[in-house]
């Protein structure tokens, strides 16, 4: 049994404008619970980020036994690994963003980039890491294949 949700809700937490969701990639609209409960397997609590990319990995080798590695039809890892991804992508029903422990990258549509806190805070200083943005590029496409 897994319990979560798609996203999270703001209540102007940080009183920057932002309410209800998919209007910014803070934390307040992003940070879900998760709860899985599993056959045979004591109360273990984790305190790291994950994504719901990490669920498919750890029910194809903890219910299905894919011996896999994860790369090969995921681009999670299992629930249970505590080693943290160094980014994540995101995305709303327009753009999406970067998401590290420190700030979010987001894309526009337009092509533009805004760099913020994982509180939402403006970094109007902050240079675009063009290394990061190419790594979420290939991860965006790493299962499309072209005909």
């Amino acid at each position: 049994v897994v319990i979560t949700a798609d996203h999270g809700e703001e209540f102007n937490d940080n009183g920057l404008g932002y309410w209800g969701h998919a209007s910014n990639f803070s934390i307040y609209q992003t940070h879900v619970p998760m709860i899985v409960a599993w056959p045979k397997q004591g109360l273990r609590y984790f305190n790291y980020q994950t994504t719901h990319y990490d669920v498919v990995p750890f029910f194809m080798q903890n219910a299905l036994g894919c011996k896999s590695p994860a790369t090969t039809y995921s681009v999670g890892t299992s629930l249970v690994t505590t080693q943290q991804a160094p980014f994540f992508i995101i995305n709303s029903y327009i753009d999406y963003g970067i998401v590290t422990p420190n700030e979010v990258t987001r894309i526009y549509p337009q092509g533009n980039i805004g760099i913020k806190t994982r509180t939402g805070k403006s970094l109007p200083n902050a240079k675009p890491d063009v290394h990061l943005i190419q790594q979420s590029m290939e991860q965006l496409n790493y299962f499309f294949k072209s005909h």
